[in-house]
């Protein structure tokens, strides 16, 4: 039995003194979450995110980028590995 799966979720609070403008969540090039935050005139000073990503056989780059209220970033990276997909070819028979 196998406990593998073909996809992951990312969540945590992105926090920042200033406020959290918004956190976006790549997987590789693609963007698979958006959680936006306030504005300067009404700052969030933490931001909850979720995001669950389709992975593709191989190492799977997630990248959590968080803009704060003056337009600064600052990423978070994690690798995930998922291992490629196996076919199990049954062998036959042959009755005497």
């Amino acid at each position: 039995s196998s406990d593998l799966t073909d996809e992951v979720t990312i969540s945590g609070i992105a926090t920042d003194d200033t406020g959290v403008r918004d956190v976006i969540v790549y997987r590789g090039s693609q963007k698979v979450a958006y959680a936006g935050g306030g504005t300067e005139t009404a700052p969030l000073t933490s931001v909850p995110f979720s995001a669950t990503a389709a992975l593709e056989p191989g190492n799977n780059l997630l990248v959590v980028l968080v803009r704060d209220v003056n337009g600064l970033t600052t990423t978070q990276a994690v690798s995930v590995y998922r291992p490629p997909a196996t076919t199990v070819a049954a062998q036959g028979t042959k009755a005497p």
